[in-house]
């Protein structure tokens, strides 16, 4: 999402508006949690200004989490990544990730290992003129 001192992915940042509308119904049967490497005041701060009251933010700037699961690389940039981890009798154990992003790009600008989480994307493919191809979200829109 972004690491310390850094500014916030808007990537992340418009991924995030619609995880915080939908938490309350994912909460219902799985913990759900985001990730930022940034420091806990200023992940808070962030999540404050954008009004996301129903994600569960976690600051990963003490460890090595990141790292360890592919969000960040050798450099310190932050990559998004999708992690899912599974409790059972045995303990809590890594089960899933979201590794599109690794694969050859080719003729695309953007690799979409987010695409499938991300809704105006989907609506953009339903169209004639597909998706713009050099095109981000902002952090809003005046």
């Amino acid at each position: 999402m972004f690491k310390p001192g850094g500014e916030a992915c808007r990537v992340c940042t418009s991924l995030l508006v619609g995880f915080n509308g939908s938490a309350p119904h994912i909460k219902q049967n799985l913990n759900f949690a985001v990730v930022a490497k940034a420091s806990v005041q200023e992940v808070k701060s962030w999540a404050e200004t954008r009004y996301w009251s129903n994600l569960n933010i976690l600051s990963s700037g003490n460890n090595t989490y990141n790292f360890d699961y592919n969000a960040e690389d050798t450099e310190e940039n932050q990559l998004m990544m999708m992690n899912v981890f599974r409790q059972s009798k045995d303990g809590i154990f890594h089960s899933w990730a979201y590794e599109k992003m690794f694969m050859p790009k080719g003729d695309e600008l953007n690799p979409r290992q987010r695409d499938q989480i991300w809704p105006f994307c989907c609506v953009f493919d339903l169209t004639l003129d597909d998706r713009p191809g050099d095109w981000f979200p902002a952090y809003s829109y005046d």
